[in-house]
């Protein structure tokens, strides 16, 4: 049974790409007891406050550019797409040097508007740019379909940092704590990145082609718009909170909301094997197979969902002391905006394939700004529960806009809107259920064990009709 379950590439490298991101979501969450014992609450605000910046110069440093990998994977034959490859990492070491240069210039007021030290600035380029080139790698193995590969350079990637870190903060006194454990994620990211992106240059000596240069950059600088709203969307809330009504609910709501993007975490460790099998699908003009295999997808998701749901307040009762229960609550909410996330993927996918990428980042930009204007709105009167309403209105307009540009733009149809309907009319009943008995364990439970039959009764049918 299991050797006929991982003959299937789709299953196999989901499985390892799920597997992968929950053991190392597993290792950042048992050392943060850790991290918190030996850094200073100074120590970790430094810490929290570099990686915040830091995932906003990432943004601009290389231009997005191994964002489009995926996209050259199915565009070119094989011998060009390995010198393609090349070209954009020397695309990204020019993006770099000239960013580094203005960084550094103005690396003073820099200091002074961030908080952060003129060293910490500098480190932060280091990491940034080699952390780029270990993104590099593990989207190549992503599309060459290696996903064993991917998940140990993950995992040893992981590790090494934690070690590096650790070791910095408690054996090397000559430096900070906080310098110490942001030096941990540099160095491996330096070692590891720099070997990656002398591999990709020596496999294939660039040729400073101008084709490639156009197609990344044509596809890659929209997408910088895109993350930069996506921050927005999934980091104002807070702000907001903490501005309207104090940071003991802004701690609540950010522990709720963690809890609730592991099902995103989720969705992106199933999107990491199923984006590479569409894309060749697409390439092959299999729409059979691909409305078949989509549907089951939709299918499956949708019941991991519920299940999630009806068993979230136990994930908050393990994960946090008694002062954040109160967030199960709401947290439905959070979950069925991370459910539309899930959706908006299908669309987005298929934008990604046909090189839109100027139609992700509008849509973004205008969730970001609905966001915005719900929060400044809904937050001072209804709070964390308005801030979780507000979140999954933002993620369902995302939803809805790229669907209208699928269908009427791009004169593409995955799924009709009476299946979008059917699955989310039954997530919309399961959030109304769950806070019914949201503290009623054994009914919570019954619901579960019925939707384990279902989920276990659907894949056996499906193995057994597959030839």
């Amino acid at each position: 049974m299991f050797k006929k379950i991982f003959s299937n590439n789709l299953i196999k490298n989901g499985a390892y790409y799920t597997l992968g991101t929950f053991i190392l979501q597993g290792i950042n969450f048992l050392t943060l007891p850790l991290y918190t014992r030996i850094l200073t609450t100074r120590d970790f605000g430094i810490t929290s406050l570099y990686t915040a910046w830091q995932a906003v110069v990432v943004i601009f440093l290389c231009l997005q550019t191994f964002s489009t990998i995926q996209n050259a994977k199915v565009t070119y034959e094989e011998d060009e797409y390995r010198e393609y490859n090349s070209n954009i990492v020397i695309l990204s070491f020019i993006s770099f040097a000239i960013f580094s240069i203005i960084i550094m210039t103005f690396s003073k007021k820099l200091s002074e508007f961030s908080g952060l030290s003129i060293n910490l600035i500098f480190l932060m380029l280091l990491h940034s740019f080699f952390t780029l080139g270990v993104t590099f790698k593990s989207t190549i193995l992503r599309f060459d379909g290696k996903a064993e590969k991917q998940l140990f350079i993950s995992m040893f990637y992981t590790i090494l940092n934690v070690g590096l870190s650790i070791f910095f903060i408690t054996s090397v006194p000559q430096i900070e704590k906080a310098t110490g454990k942001i030096l941990g994620a540099v160095v491996p990211s330096v070692i590891l990145g720099g070997y990656f992106y002398l591999e990709i240059i020596l496999k294939k000596k660039p040729t400073f082609k101008k084709e490639h240069f156009i197609f990344c950059l044509t596809l890659g600088l929209p997408l910088i718009l895109h993350n930069l709203s996506h921050i927005v969307l999934t980091s104002s809330d807070r702000m907001m909170i903490e501005r309207f009504i104090g940071l003991e609910e802004t701690g609540i709501y950010g522990f709720t909301y963690t809890i609730g993007t592991i099902l995103s975490t989720a969705a992106g460790a199933f999107g990491s094997a199923w984006v590479p099998w569409y894309f060749q699908k697409l390439k092959d003009n299999s729409h059979d197979e691909i409305k078949v295999y989509s549907k089951n997808y939709l299918d499956f998701f949708t019941l991991v969902t519920m299940g999630f749901i009806f068993v979230s307040p136990e994930i908050v009762r393990f994960m946090g002391s008694s002062d954040y229960w109160i967030g199960k609550y709401f947290l439905p909410w959070i979950i069925f905006g991370c459910y539309f996330i899930f959706l908006y993927s299908f669309p987005v996918n298929y934008e990604f394939y046909v090189k839109k990428t100027n139609y992700i980042a509008l849509g973004t930009s205008f969730s970001a700004i609905i966001n915005l204007v719900l929060n400044y709105i809904f937050i001072p009167k209804y709070g964390s529960f308005g801030a979780a309403l507000t979140t999954l209105a933002s993620y369902f307009f995302l939803f809805i806009f790229h669907e209208i540009i699928t269908r009427k733009k791009l004169n593409y149809k995955l799924f009709s809107p009476i299946q979008y309907f059917y699955r989310i009319l039954i997530i919309t009943v399961s959030c109304f259920i769950y806070t019914k008995i949201v503290d009623f364990i054994f009914i919570r439970y019954c619901i579960i064990f019925i939707l384990a039959i279902i989920f276990f009764t659907g894949a056996f049918k499906i193995l057994k009709n597959k030839k």
